[in-house]
C-alpha cells in the first residue's frame, strides 16, 4: 500500500504485473474508493474480490474505520452477466 497526504494507492500482483489497484481518498479514519481497476486478462481469478479482501485488512491495521466504495447506478455490473 502506498500512502501519501489523504491518497492510498493499492496495487495486487500475480508474478511482478499488477492484475488490480485500487485508488481511494482517505480524511480522518474514513477511505473513499475512488478508482478502481483490474486487468482484463486477469478477470478469471477476480481479483478485484481478492484486492477487496486486501485493502479493508490494511485500512484496518492502519486505523481506518469506514470504507465507503461509492454508490452504483442500474446496469452498472452489466458486464458480469457474460
Amino acid at each position: 500500500m502506498w500512502r501519501r497526504h489523504g491518497v492510498h494507492r493499492h496495487p495486487l500482483a500475480v508474478d511482478d504485473e499488477i492484475v488490480a489497484a485500487q485508488l481511494c481518498l482517505t480524511r480522518h479514519r474514513r477511505a473513499y474508493s475512488v478508482v478502481p481497476a483490474m486487468h482484463p486478462h486477469y478477470t478469471d481469478l477476480a481479483p478485484g474480490h481478492a484486492l477487496l479482501r486486501h485493502l479493508a485488512q490494511d485500512l484496518t491495521t492502519a486505523g481506518y474505520e469506514y470504507l465507503d466504495l461509492g454508490g452504483t447506478v442500474p446496469g452498472q455490473h452489466a458486464y458480469k452477466d457474460y
